[in-house]
């Protein structure tokens, strides 16, 4: 006998279930498919990358310049609390690289994100209180994350440039190559 179960109501009416598991049933049933979704904002580049995964498949990649203010739309749900993130990235040296921020009031369905880079003429003003500081690592570092009304869970990360430091050897082998170079050049002279 074949039967066709259209919800997780139908279901617990035909089978005469107590009325207190229909219930639970009913309350649970969307969140068992909630889905996870991760957006990746990568600035390794000259181009602001933002990868958009689900449950671990990438669904969506788009650049934007590094000067960014624009809205974001949930891909299904809303907020079921304010979201409010400020983030500062700092070089290694310490001056300010980039600004993020993400924000929502609870029932929305769509984000303001700004994002700011230290682009050639283009002063990066840092928040006066972020919510979070970063060092630009070249890794992904987690600034957000949140549920929304349908039981999706929504991660953001960062994922920053690196200026490359040289290390103490860089510097040994580059003043050693010089002297070399210098006793050639004092030899043929004398």
């Amino acid at each position: 006998m074949k039967r066709d179960v259209k919800t997780w109501s139908s279901y617990a009416n035909s089978v005469c279930l107590p009325a207190a598991v229909c219930a639970v049933m009913a309350v649970a049933a969307p969140f068992a498919q909630a889905s996870e979704y991760l957006f990746q904002w990568d600035d390794r580049t000259d181009t602001l990358w933002a990868d958009t995964y689900k449950d671990g498949v990438l669904i969506q990649h788009v650049g934007f310049p590094e000067v960014y203010d624009a809205s974001y739309g949930l891909w299904d749900g809303v907020l079921l609390a304010p979201v409010d993130i400020r983030v500062n990235i700092y070089e290694a040296d310490g001056s300010i690289s980039d600004t993020m921020g993400i924000s929502g009031s609870t029932g929305d369905g769509v984000l303001g994100f700004a994002f700011h880079s230290d682009v050639e003429g283009q002063p990066v003003v840092p928040y006066t209180n972020p919510t979070m500081v970063l060092k630009e690592t070249g890794f992904a570092q987690t600034v957000g994350d949140f549920r929304v009304s349908t039981g999706d869970h929504y991660t953001w990360q960062f994922i920053s440039d690196v200026e490359a430091v040289p290390e103490p050897e860089t510097y040994a082998l580059m003043l050693g190559g010089l002297a070399v170079i210098g006793a050639m050049v004092r030899r043929r002279r004398g």
